[in-house]
């Protein structure tokens, strides 16, 4: 069973999302935020992260890095996609070009059919 790990400051969003994508057969986990996130990423083992970017405190491109830096070494972190209202936004951008572990971005408002297929093509289903 693939695991995936759902970061959101929107409880809507996130409990929408994650009770989804139980229904369609995943284990996921949901964190309201970067550092609740990287708490989890440390118990568990993921095969995606869908991250918000605009969050209050830990944003999400500042949750990735520190997904990626672990016990002051880098460490292999899963793949993200991203999941934002802002996806001209310059940190989505810049993690899109520049971050080889991040698959995609999945603009808000979305359908549930266009988060399936998205995580599907990420996760090879």
């Amino acid at each position: 069973m693939k695991r995936i790990l759902v970061v959101d400051d929107d409880k809507n969003i996130r409990e929408l999302i994650k009770e989804y994508l139980e229904q369609e057969g995943y284990y996921v986990v949901a964190a309201d935020s970067g550092w609740a996130a990287n708490k989890a990423k440390k118990k568990d083992k993921f095969d995606l992260v869908l991250l918000d970017i605009l969050m209050p405190g830990m944003d999400g491109r500042t949750t990735y890095m520190a997904m990626k830096f672990e016990d002051g070494e880098f460490v292999d972190a899963p793949p993200v996609l991203i999941i934002t209202g802002y996806s001209d936004h310059r940190y989505t951008k810049q993690l899109l070009e520049r971050e080889p572990g991040v698959k995609g971005i999945l603009k808000k408002p979305f359908t549930l059919d266009e988060l399936k297929e998205k995580v599907q093509e990420i996760l090879g289903d």
